[in-house]
């Protein structure tokens, strides 16, 4: 579903005729682990199996996830982005945290430059940003069993920087 096209805006990613190859193997790579661990790996296959060649979802149940969502439940109001939103935060994390660490002939270097100090901290909110909203698609799925019988995602917590 996800292409480098996807990561513009607050998930820019630095691109160029070098990397891209890499970038797009990295985000398939992510993409395909971490529907794994929102929806467990059978309802993961069935979401994709479910998409049309524009890669979007058929079945109502889906379009229900894809789709940005908000809803009442007994402790509130809760709300998503929706799953490409919450896809594009998870995978560009994954990616950033990569690009600090090379391996080499000599073993895994860190990128070094004489002037800058390297920051995670905008990483780690896009982060936290996209593991609230994977946290409230798997409560939407949990609160509709009865309409997601084979769910068996995987619970993420949000991180610090500290």
């Amino acid at each position: 579903m996800l292409t480098i096209a996807n990561f513009t805006g607050i998930y820019k990613l630095a691109t160029n005729n070098i990397n891209s190859t890499k970038i797009n193997e990295l985000i398939t790579y992510y993409e395909t682990k971490l529907m794994n661990e929102l929806l467990g790996r059978e309802l993961a296959t069935e979401f994709y199996a479910d998409l049309d060649v524009n890669n979007q979802p058929q079945t109502q149940k889906f379009i229900d996830i894809y789709e940005p969502l908000y809803f009442d439940a007994v402790c509130g109001k809760w709300g998503s982005d929706g799953l490409i939103e919450t896809l594009k935060g998870l995978v560009y994390f994954a990616i950033v945290s990569e690009q600090y660490e090379n391996n080499t002939m000599d073993g895994n270097v860190v990128n070094g430059v004489e002037v800058s100090n390297r920051s995670n901290i905008g990483a780690y909110l896009k982060y936290n940003s996209a593991v609230e909203n994977y946290n409230v698609i798997q409560y939407y799925i949990k609160l509709n069993a009865t309409v997601y019988p084979n769910f068996y995602g995987v619970v993420k917590r949000t991180t610090t920087w500290l």
